[in-house]
């Protein structure tokens, strides 16, 4: 399952570079494949979406996330313009922390 999550965001961020920086389009675009493609989702209501949701039948949008930051700590070719300030960030509020403590 997770392999193939993995798979499937690769193939999102090589194909639509945008949702290197943007979660919810990645999101929103895993979702779709997911449910079959453009032409089930262009016509599905909101409440369905819901339902799937709710139901467990879409992949959790913090599973997404996740794969991909581990796939653009591991691949500097599908990284984004805004891991690098992401990944500073990170660092430093770590260092603060640590000097907290």
């Amino acid at each position: 399952m997770l392999k193939e999550i993995e798979q499937n965001v690769i193939g999102i961020l090589t194909e639509i570079s945008r949702t290197r920086d943007d979660d919810n389009l990645l999101i929103a675009e895993y979702w779709r494949r997911q449910l079959g493609g453009s032409d089930i989702t262009r016509h599905l209501p909101a409440d369905a979406l819901l339902e799937e949701f709710t139901n467990k039948r879409l992949t959790r949008p913090d599973t997404i996330t996740r794969c991909r930051r581990k796939i653009q700590e591991y691949n500097p070719h599908l990284r984004g313009t805004q891991y690098e300030k992401r990944h500073n960030k990170t660092a430093s509020y770590k260092k603060e922390i640590k000097e907290w403590y």
